[in-house]
């Protein structure tokens, strides 16, 4: 996509890429950031849309990026060619950090890279190289010294620096306490002079030390002396530093040998870390205003569900304020949108956030839309938006306009998405009004698609007249006298001159004057829409009042079926003890009946007989209910047992053996059977006898 410097500055873009770059840690992804462009090739977009919702998905799985903290070492991997280049202690740090971060990376793609697809190629020569970390820590301290072990050399000349430097301290401390006792020295402290230890000597007192003069204090009061007993030492000090260096770089010239085989991993690591940087750079900043990756057409279309302008939305999210969000459509039966409303509405700021999120899409940047949203591919991205009027060029700002309109009539096809704010202004109204509807109808032709705000009346009426254009308009709330900052598809809006005008105080005899002056097809076309303005928002409110009244009645609907349903459970209730209570008065009355047959009776030897009868009926019908009950109650013990019987054994496991009472614990499991302990001696059983409790 073609961005001229006029649209970079219109659309913030600059300020995009310096927010993207400043999320950067090497020089090389920064340096990417700057120089990005917009994607027009499908396949090339596509991979990259790919490469930034795989990174996305990462934080899904709940996993983090591995640091970013790496090196570029370019002059490393040059050494690296170089048959007898020795690295030093700070290259050979570099590529242990660079290789564990590489090493977490391959972690995080054992975890959850198994569908990653574009990210996979740049692993491509990349795998866990612990015999290089083996390698390099076999020499160096985890504080990166070189360990005294790294080779016998080393570890003599570290043993006799170690015994100089103690004789070195120990005459030191010697002569500073004899000269101390004859008050020849000004302060106690150590001091060094060339790396060597040297006596704080009052200076009248300088020519009864033995030794060498290395210099004296500002003042001249002080002179420091190196102890005679001390030169011949501190001379072999010397030379056993020299050969401690030697011997250094003659271990790390071994262990540049020992890794140079693995150069190629060492350039396949940077490439990957410089790119996931630069990846990470992108989904950082999404992360700021909650980006997604929307979907890809091939087709110049967009369809923005709920897209708020990235840079207002992080500004707005520091003050702690909300942004609106807007829904935005265009496509070959809907190319031209028009734009109109009070000023200070949001035109402008709608506009900018189309064109924006537009630009970072077709860059593989995370976009703040709603799932659903659906972006394609544009070739060129023209604006014209702000105040251009130029000193130096001296030209105004219509001349500026008219310049920018000559180019876009140039440039302008399918491929090309337009941002025009303000349409047609700084001109006669009419003179200017009836050009800039033929540059619409010009665009209109190419099959551009753009969105385009303005005032005038005759763009309006053209954009209900063409087939493919549309009217839209940025709300205001009438009563209020306030911008709603919302953008309504549709139909076109008023400008709300007088009314805004009002609102901020001035006089109404004033604003009827300038009513007056007005045509009368003007006004009335501004009244017309003003008063369909009012009838639409008392028609929302009148919606939005039934759908509250649709809410309350669902929830007194789920209330009144909830309170049914309980009713009903008590009723239920309710019946299930009244049967019972019925079955006891059954019984009840017929006991009283045997009861007053007992009396009526003198023989009671047939209705004893009927008593009994009639009882054991009963109990036969209680028995019956506690056995079903019972062969219930067997059944799930016995699945359980089954379950139990299934278990494997293990040590210190308490079982039961079958069809006794007998318990124990098991202590050991062979082949030929399982060791129990019961009570006081032990038993060898099969498992089939034993039932895990």
């Amino acid at each position: 996509m073609k961005l001229d410097d006029a649209t970079i500055k219109d659309l913030q873009w600059d300020e995009i890429l310096q927010l993207l770059t400043s999320l950067c840690h090497q020089p090389t992804a920064r340096e990417r950031c700057e120089q990005l462009i917009p994607l027009t090739h499908k396949n090339q977009l596509e991979n990259a849309l790919q490469e930034m919702h795989e990174i996305m998905n990462i934080f899904q799985h709940g996993a983090h990026l591995p640091s970013g903290e790496f090196y570029e070492i370019p002059k490393v991997l040059q050494l690296l060619q170089v048959r007898d280049a020795v690295l030093s202690e700070d290259d050979f740090q570099k590529l242990v950090t660079n290789t564990q971060i590489i090493h977490d990376w391959l972690s995080l793609k054992k975890e959850v890279g198994t569908h990653w697809k574009q990210l996979e190629k740049y692993f491509e020569g990349i795998s866990e190289q612990k015999e290089i970390l083996e390698e390099i820590f076999k020499i160096f301290t985890p504080l990166w010294k070189i360990r005294d072990d790294a080779s016998p050399a080393l570890i003599s000349i570290r043993d006799s620096m170690q015994q100089v430097r103690r004789q070195i301290t120990k005459n030191f401390q010697k002569v500073l306490r004899d000269l101390q006792s004859k008050g020849y020295i000004a302060a106690t402290e150590e001091n060094f002079q060339n790396d060597r230890k040297v006596l704080a000597v009052i200076s009248s007192y300088k020519k009864k030390v033995g030794g060498i003069i290395t210099g004296s204090s500002k003042t001249g009061s002080i002179t420091f002396i190196e102890p005679s007993i001390n030169i011949a030492l501190n001379n072999e000090m010397e030379i056993l530093k020299e050969e401690e260096l030697k011997e250094i770089r003659k271990i790390l010239q071994q262990l540049t040998q020992k890794i140079r085989h693995q150069l190629p991993f060492f350039r396949a690591s940077e490439r990957l870390l410089i790119h996931m940087d630069f990846l990470r750079a992108k989904s950082r900043l999404g992360g700021q205003y909650k980006g997604i990756i929307p979907q890809l057409t091939d087709a110049p279309a967009l369809d923005i569900q709920q897209g708020v302008h990235p840079l207002l939305f992080i500004q707005h999210q520091q003050q702690k304020k909300v942004t609106k969000s807007q829904n935005v459509q265009l496509h070959h039966e809907q190319r031209m949108l028009v734009i109109s409303g009070p000023n200070a509405g949001g035109k402008s700021v709608t506009m900018k956030m189309v064109g924006l999120i537009q630009i970072m899409f077709q860059c593989a940047i995370p976009v703040p839309v709603k799932r659903g949203s659906t972006l394609g591919i544009f070739h060129h991205l023209l604006s014209d938006i702000g105040d251009h009027q130029s000193i130096e060029n001296q030209l105004s700002t219509y001349s500026y306009r008219l310049q920018r309109m000559r180019h876009f009539l140039s440039v302008a096809n399918r491929r090309t998405l337009l941002l025009l704010d303000e349409f047609g202004t700084g001109s006669d109204p009419d003179l200017g009004g009836a050009l800039a509807e033929v540059f619409f109808e010009e665009l209109y032709h190419k099959k551009a698609l753009g969105i385009i705000t303005t005032h005038y009346t005759n763009i309006k009426h053209r954009a209900e007249q063409l087939p493919h254009a549309i009217n839209g308009h940025m709300q205001f709330d009438t009563e209020l006298l306030q911008p709603q900052y919302q953008l309504l598809v549709g139909k076109a809006g008023p400008s709300f001159t007088y009314e805004v005008a009002l609102a901020i105080g001035i006089e109404s005899s004033l604003i009827e004057n300038a009513k007056k002056k007005l045509k009368h097809q003007k006004l009335a076309w501004d009244e017309i829409l003003l008063s369909l303005e009012k009838e639409k928002q008392q028609l929302e409110k009148t919606n939005a009042a039934n759908e509250q009244l649709k809410t309350d009645l669902e929830q007194q609907k789920t209330t009144f079926f909830t309170k049914e349903k309980n009713i009903q459970q008590q009723l239920e209730r309710r019946q299930a003890q009244y049967d019972k209570d019925q079955h006891y008065v059954v019984l009840g009355k017929r006991m009283q009946q045997f009861i007053q047959g007992v009396k009526a009776r003198n023989k009671n030897t047939e209705l004893w007989e009927e008593m009994k009868k009639y009882i054991l009926m009963e109990h036969a019908k209680l028995e019956q209910v506690k056995k079903k009950e019972k062969i219930k109650k067997q059944k799930a013990e016995a699945k359980a047992v089954e379950l139990k019987d299934n278990e494997p054994l293990n040590i210190a496991d308490l079982v039961r053996i079958k069809q006794t009472k007998q318990v124990g614990m098991v202590t050991k499991i062979e082949e030929k059977g399982i060791t129990v302990i019961i009570g006081n001696f032990k038993t060898l059983i099969s498992r089939d006898k034993l039932q895990k409790i």
